[in-house]
């Protein structure tokens, strides 16, 4: 199991550092959020289909064994706690996402992102994606835009709610006894 364990965490280090090396070389040449997350997605795609053993090693084949599943929700954790963190880094909102709602809504668009696009994935390995490995890739790109300028704007919304005056109810009038 050491040397399983090994593997999948390199393999999920491989997999990360491809990324923020992309993400870096996006931002370096001052890409829009859609070209960002394309150029990216193209990569980590690429990455992971050019040997689909990666894929099927990071996040299938785990059946019942207790422990391939632990490994497996370990790397998930992993990726969606580093893409949580390059999201408030790259949209500028540490101190927002820091905030509790923020936080829990980036923890939550992560890990559906993460989540999602490792079923994506598998299934377009499996053969049950009807999609080419372009439309893929696009497909993807389009999804992490759109989670990822909705969890910003829902913890903008929520922060400023919370932070808005309370405004009391009048007290209902009282009724005149009768004497």
């Amino acid at each position: 199991m050491a040397l399983e364990d090994a593997v999948a965490d390199d393999l999920a280090s491989r997999l990360m550092g491809a990324g923020f090396e992309a993400a870096q070389a996006a931002q370096d040449k001052g890409l829009s959020t859609e070209q960002m997350a394309r150029h990216v997605m193209s990569v980590v795609v690429d990455w992971l289909l050019d040997d689909p053993l990666r894929a099927r090693v990071l996040f299938a084949g785990v059946g019942a064994n207790p422990r391939a599943q632990e490994k497996r929700k370990a790397v998930i954790r992993q990726l969606a706690n580093a893409l949580a963190v390059f999201g408030q880094e790259y949209h500028e909102a540490r101190e927002q996402l820091d905030a509790k709602p923020g936080r829990a809504i980036g923890q939550a668009g992560a890990a559906l992102l993460i989540g999602g696009s490792i079923e994506m994935l598998l299934g377009w390995l499996d053969g049950d994606i009807a999609l080419s490995r372009e439309e893929l890739v696009e497909s993807l790109s389009g999804f992490w835009v759109a989670v990822g300028s909705d969890a910003v704007a829902q913890t903008k919304r929520r922060i400023a709610a919370a932070a808005a005056p309370k405004t009391k109810k009048p007290a209902p009038p009282r009724r005149k006894s009768a004497q």
